[in-house]
């Protein structure tokens, strides 16, 4: 369904007449790349409205998208964390598990997937010591 259609069903519900301002952003138009035109706004369906936005705004990936990234790489992490304990370690098999079930931040997530095979990155924690390599 066109936004346009979907406003007047909104100003039908809420018996409010559309503001003039979105109006006139229903009459601008954007190239539509599937079509290889440019569209009214108004004439869009949200959906393909909404992915138009989405990717002029150029926003990082979520944190969800940049953990699929590492589907079918395994990694082996040790961790250190200070002088009196014995290290512990991970086998990850499954990345999409792993790192969906422990908080490790986009910038760590991002890093790994880059990693190539053999190559070890250190992540920077205040109280502990983490290497993680990337196997095959």
């Amino acid at each position: 369904m066109p936004i346009k259609d979907i406003l007047k069903l909104v100003s039908t519900i809420d018996n409010k007449k559309t503001p003039e301002d979105i109006e006139k952003m229903l009459k601008r138009s954007i190239w539509s790349e599937s079509r290889s035109t440019y569209i009214e706004i108004g004439e869009m369906h949200l959906e393909h409205y909404l992915r138009s936005v989405f990717k002029k705004l150029k926003l990082e990936p979520s944190t969800d998208e940049l953990i699929e990234k590492l589907k079918g790489m395994k990694f082996f992490i040790v961790r250190w964390d200070g002088d009196d304990t014995s290290p512990t370690s991970n086998k990850v098999d499954d990345p999409i598990k792993f790192f969906n079930e422990s908080y490790w931040g986009d910038d760590v997530i991002k890093d790994l997937a880059d990693l190539t095979v053999g190559e070890k990155y250190n992540v920077d924690e205040m109280m502990q010591d983490i290497e993680i390599l990337r196997y095959e």
